[in-house]
């Protein structure tokens, strides 16, 4: 019995390995499928097109070229990535990376903004020289580890009247500096986005700012205008990347300084002006987060977010109409903000920018409470604080404190970047019972003679400042201010008093010059959007000190107009004394020393 179930035992063993050896002998001699060998295309820059060759300092190059790759997503450099290399005249090597563009053309249909693509996409390089002399570049392409390189070309850099890029006043960190050693006091108001009119708006407001003497703006890349990553994640919309094309170009022609706000708080906000449901980052709609607070954490984020700032220096970087990039608006209004967590953020982002951005614009960022986040403002990746205040009743007294307070902590320029005394846009705000613009005009002047780097920017432009026309406010400032330099000033040493009424008084001064502007203090918004009654400052006595000996020109200006009412001289042996009989609103001077004492 044993024997038998030995026998068969290896009867078995043997027709087994009998099947198997024929089996893989068949098998070998079957045709082998064999995966297919893709090919990759070797990449070609050709067709490269200069502008110009002969580019005025601050003037800008534009480079067109072809690049022949095969990329799915030609804004992903690490799926293709193409750069300019310039060599200047002094022998520094500048990168500037490309970007893929489709032109538009824009018409009005049916009083809305159209636009069709003009002309087949194409990559483009935007340079601005910050060198006179003889230059060199050559395009480069990495398609995915391969690469390949243009031509060398040159063009030649002629001097020029063009002010260059806005940057710290390093002899005065109160305040900003154009590259020509030019100082910068900006005037505006905020024109974030546009209307139903699309870049047709900005005809409208741009123009009227410049012809008033304003020379600031903030502009959002808000969902509903200048998004360039709403619609698909990690692609960027060309049309919205169109319009701002013309906007920073017509900035540009008109001599507008933008700060372009990157982020609004309602893209990662699930409660406040909420638009987290459509962000493409929210894994709902295939993005990587799964709630809002992970942008601040999330890796694949921040790779996507590095993308974006790369893409924005390439298209937008070249332009001195930008005077900051600003990472968020009101950012602690983002879902579960924690300060340490976005002061991390902030400083690793600023630190890319800085790397990428070879015109060392200023960073800077916002949020909605005035007293926030000091751990973010006092990173070196920051170049100036920004406050918003809504609701402040006494811009005269609030304003040159809030102003005064951020100096001292920061030792950074501060632009009290968004204001109203009423934040509300519907149910009758009260700024509509204000029509000849108090808020606005006391807004202004009070920065302006604080020590602030810009004006207070009202937020309401296209409701309020432009429907009401009141624009003529910051003409009056403007013109007050031409000619004048304000670094190197210091608040205004003076004592005043009145017989009557509340009167005061705010301003900068030197040892030979002094710019003061006189308020009754019961000319208030408050006052006038309650049709109260408003007495007026009788008899008041002013008192400067601090001017140098000697006879001085007094310029009495009249701040709603614009205009000098009355000229004197007046003689300072030790203070400058001066007298208001009657001030229902309020009144703005310059004095300046016309001739010395000294020697006498």
């Amino acid at each position: 019995m044993v024997r038998r179930r030995a026998l068969l035992a290896v009867v078995v063993l043997s027709v087994t390995l009998l099947s198997v050896v024929l089996g893989l002998t068949i098998w070998l001699r079957l045709p082998r499928y064999k995966a297919p060998e893709y090919e990759k295309m070797t990449p070609r820059v050709s067709g490269v097109t200069l502008s110009n060759r002969s580019v005025p300092l601050y003037g800008r190059l534009e480079i067109t070229a072809s690049v022949e790759a095969a990329v799915a997503n030609p804004f992903d450099p690490a799926d293709i990535e193409v750069n300019a290399v310039f060599t200047s005249p002094s022998g520094r090597t500048l990168q500037v990376p490309a970007f893929y563009f489709q032109g538009f053309t824009r018409k009005l249909v049916d009083d809305k903004e159209a636009l069709e693509p003009s002309g087949a996409p194409t990559w483009i390089v935007r340079f601005t020289p910050m060198e006179l002399g003889e230059y060199a570049v050559r395009l480069t392409v990495n398609d995915g580890g391969l690469e390949a390189s243009s031509d060398i070309y040159g063009f030649e850099v002629a001097q020029s009247t063009n002010r260059g890029f806005l940057q710290l006043d390093k002899d005065d960190f109160r305040y900003l500096k154009f590259d020509n050693g030019e100082p910068a006091f900006l005037i505006g108001h905020n024109v974030c986005w546009y209307g139903s009119h699309g870049t047709y708006d900005y005809d409208a407001w741009f123009t009227k700012m410049a012809e008033n003497g304003e020379s600031l703006t903030r502009i959002w890349m808000a969902p509903w205008a200048f998004a360039i990553e709403w619609k698909k994640l990690g692609f960027y919309d060309q049309e919205e990347a169109w319009k701002l094309d013309y906007v920073i170009g017509l900035a540009e022609k008109l001599r507008i300084y933008a700060i372009l706000c990157l982020i609004n708080h309602g893209q990662f906000s699930t409660s406040v002006n909420p638009n987290w449901d459509e962000n493409p980052y929210n894994a709902r709609n295939s993005g990587p987060l799964s709630r809002p607070d992970e942008f601040w954490t999330n890796l694949d984020a921040s790779r996507l977010f590095k993308n974006r700032l790369r893409y924005v220096v390439a298209r937008w970087g070249y332009s001195p109409s930008i005077l900051a990039w600003e990472f968020w608006n009101e950012a602690e209004l983002t879902d579960n903000y924690n300060s340490v967590v976005a002061a991390d953020w902030h400083r690793e982002m600023g630190r890319y920018l800085r790397q990428i951005d070879p015109y060392g614009h200023l960073v800077s960022t916002s949020f909605a409470n005035p007293s926030y986040d000091d751990a973010v403002w006092k990173l070196d990746a920051i170049d100036f604080t920004q406050i918003h205040s809504y609701g402040e009743r006494d811009m005269v007294k609030e304003f040159p404190n809030m102003v005064k307070s951020r100096l001292g902590s920061f030792k950074k320029p501060v632009l009290l970047a968004e204001f109203a005394s009423d934040w509300r846009w519907a149910d009758s705000p009260d700024y509509l019972k204000d029509p000849d613009g108090v808020e606005v005009h006391d807004g202004i002047w009070a920065t302006a003679l604080s020590g602030s780097a810009s004006t207070a920017m009202l937020w309401w432009w296209d409701n309020y400042v432009d429907p009401y026309g009141l624009y003529y406010h910051f003409k009056a400032l403007s013109s007050f201010l031409q000619g004048i330099s304000l670094p190197g000033l210091r608040p205004l040493n003076a004592s005043w008093q009145a017989a009557h009424g509340d009167l005061r008084v705010l301003g900068l001064q030197n040892s030979t010059m002094a710019l003061v502007w006189v308020k009754n203090g019961e000319h208030n918004w408050p006052n006038v959007v309650n049709n109260a009654t408003i007495g007026e400052v009788a008899d008041a006595r002013l008192r400067i000190e601090g001017l140098a000996p000697g006879m001085y020109r007094v310029e009495w200006w009249n701040t709603y107009s614009g205009s000098v009412e009355k000229v004197e001289e007046r003689l300072n042996e030790g203070a400058l004394e001066l007298s208001v009989e009657r001030l229902s609103r309020d009144l703005a001077l310059r004095v300046f020393l016309s001739s010395s004492m000294r020697g006498t």
